[in-house]
């Protein structure tokens, strides 16, 4: 597993929370549908990194459409 994605609740407190914690941001960016972080929690999870995702409108949209469409397959 390279990475495991989660969504925020609230990125910039859940961003500040990790770097109090010692915990390095190893990229930071963003994006049209989302802003994200890369998170090094390698010591927790040998070998993996935590994504923080702040979905906007267009990410959720998107997400609500894949969902729908897999509830078919």
């Amino acid at each position: 597993v390279h990475h495991i994605g989660t969504i925020a609740t609230d990125y910039d407190a859940q961003m500040a929370a990790a770097r109090a914690a010692g915990i390095a941001v190893v990229m930071e960016g963003e994006l049209p549908l989302s802003r994200f972080a890369y998170l090094e929690t390698d010591t927790a999870w040998p070998g993996t990194m935590v994504e923080l995702i702040a979905m906007r409108p267009p990410m959720v949209e998107l997400f609500a459409t894949i969902k729908a469409a897999a509830q078919g397959w």
